[in-house]
């Protein structure tokens, strides 16, 4: 190093030149001046030094310091939070990842589709004398529905419940070829696979006492009951059959018609075999209006719809 705080360097690595210079160096300072004299002649046969400032050696050293941390940075994980630089770059609303919520609103849309695109294949017709045997192969399959009811229930009276006790089959017959029992089945390829009974109050007098303690008019039509196949239950065949009674019931004349769906409670499982009335959200989708609980019954409601009369 030398008096302006400067280093040398040779571009010869020659451990004997750098001995050599120290020896001369030591010489100068301390010889006589003819010892120095030869000296110098001695230096001027030394290699030629670059000299480098150590000011500059610094700034270069810091430089490849501060790439090697910037490196080790940019290898290493970290827990901090992402720069402007890093941050990733936000998704757009057309590939953002959707929310549980709206998982679950397309889970339902998803469902709602299915049981549409389901229904779409069945065929409903109404019972008559020729679609009897197709209503009651039916009804043989599920051994008379509800312990043998033949869907009856609804249809008598109190004397004629006594009269016709135990043969539910063969009344259900008499009144289906009288025209004097209604509904809209719902088909499947050759097979019925559910139903929805209606007809006016006259051919549906059973359990009218729920009007008693209500403050409304009583409907011209009902749809008292449904029962589906068991194994065709949530492919909407339900919600079929209530669509073919209404539209039946405006051939027919319309007029107000009630339905009785089961208030189903909410995150409690119910089976599916004792819901005769249908449920309270196929009513609603199919334009029905809440008027109150059917009597002292909390469970069951009475719904209404106003369906305009119209040509067949």
């Amino acid at each position: 190093m030398d008096s302006g705080g400067r280093r040398r360097h040779c571009h010869k690595g020659d451990a004997a030149v750098g001995l050599e210079k120290d020896h001369a160096q030591e010489e100068w300072n301390g010889c006589h001046p003819q010892t120095r004299s030869a000296s110098l002649e001695a230096e001027k046969r030394l290699p030629q030094c670059r000299e480098i400032d150590l000011d500059k050696e610094r700034g270069s050293n810091s430089h490849q310091e501060k790439r090697r941390r910037a490196e080790q940075h940019m290898s290493a994980p970290s827990n901090s939070h992402p720069t402007s630089a890093s941050r990733p770059r936000k998704l757009s609303p057309k590939t953002k990842p959707s929310s549980a919520g709206s998982k679950s609103n397309r889970d339902e849309l998803s469902d709602t589709k299915g049981r549409r695109q389901s229904s779409a294949r069945f065929q409903v017709k109404e019972l008559g004398k020729e679609t009897w045997s197709d209503f009651e192969r039916m009804v043989e399959k599920h051994n008379g529905v509800w312990g043998g009811c033949w869907c009856t229930f609804f249809h008598f009276t109190h004397s004629e419940q006594q009269r016709w006790s135990g043969k539910h089959h063969e009344y259900k017959e008499k009144l289906v070829r009288a025209n004097q029992s209604h509904a809209a089945l719902v088909y499947d390829g050759p097979d019925v696979v559910g139903w929805c009974q209606f007809g006016p109050l006259g051919e549906l007098p059973g359990r009218m006492l729920g009007y008693s303690k209500m403050d409304i008019d009583l409907p011209e039509w009902r749809t008292t009951c449904f029962f589906v196949d068991r194994d065709h239950r949530r492919e909407g065949v339900a919600r079929a059959a209530l669509g073919g009674a209404l539209r039946f019931i405006a051939a027919k004349g319309g007029g107000t018609v009630d339905g009785y769906p089961i208030d189903i409670p909410k995150g409690k499982k119910y089976s599916s075999s004792f819901i005769w009335g249908g449920t309270e959200s196929m009513y609603r989708d199919l334009g029905f209006r809440p008027l109150g609980n059917f009597g002292t019954s909390n469970r069951v409601m009475v719904m209404r719809k106003v369906v305009r009369g119209r040509l067949p």
